[in-house]
């Protein structure tokens, strides 16, 4: 009975291993095409959800900011007072967001509440000095949304929400992003109506933006 030679043998597991790496590559750029699919989706979604938001809800006016991997959504309410400012450029650390509590004047102390994403308090801070800027972990957060807020009395200030919109998240390099993105939605009463401001001009036509992860994009068209 005839064997297999040594070469033969070689050659076979040669090939062997070339097609298991091309399916392995293969189901790798399957998987990341489907989550940069499943984000786009995922922010298409809140968009029209905060849209419903403004009919459900008394807020005045939502302007929403798309960040490289998370949403920050302000809300007007009734009784807006004081002001909580968001400042992406802040002096806070590289992964936390600066907040500035505006016209809060002492000696009459306000509060900063902290919420999960259903709305109830997480935590209720004091807060006495005006314009001092507090610093907020989020960006390495593993809760899907944060929002603040602060009160004095019946005083309030708008409502500060920041929202990761990726589904699975396993560190802002590993997952899908928003690229090459200057726009900010405002959706304001009645009707939810929409205006897009491109750099702080509203821009002509359609706003598109793209998900991206390594070499998978997928576009979003916002009306």
């Amino acid at each position: 009975m005839k064997g297999f030679s040594l070469m033969e043998i070689m050659v076979t597991v040669a090939i062997i291993s070339i097609m298991s790496g091309s399916v392995v590559i293969g189901f790798n750029s399957f998987g990341e095409t489907v989550r940069v699919q499943e984000t786009a989706g995922v922010i298409t979604d809140m968009v029209k959800n905060l849209e419903l938001e403004m009919i459900r809800r008394d807020y005045k006016k939502q302007t929403i900011h798309f960040e490289e991997d998370y949403l920050v959504i302000e809300a007007e309410v009734e009784n807006q007072y004081l002001e909580l400012e968001w400042n992406p450029s802040g002096g806070c650390g590289a992964d936390e967001e600066e907040l500035v509590v505006k016209n809060a004047s002492p000696p009459t102390p306000v509060y900063l509440a902290q919420r999960d994403q259903y709305g109830n308090n997480i935590k209720i801070t004091p807060y006495i000095t005006a314009s001092e800027p507090v610093c907020i972990e989020f960006l390495e957060s593993e809760d899907t949304e944060v929002q603040y807020q602060v009160f004095r009395s019946s005083q309030v200030s708008q409502i500060i929400r920041f929202i990761h919109f990726n589904v699975r998240r396993d560190g802002s390099d590993e997952s899908p992003a928003i690229v090459d993105n200057k726009y900010t939605l405002e959706i304001s009463s009645p009707y939810a109506a929409k205006e897009f401001y491109d750099d702080g001009n509203p821009p002509g036509g359609p706003v598109v933006l793209t998900v991206k992860k390594d070499d998978s994009e997928e576009d979003i068209t916002l009306q």
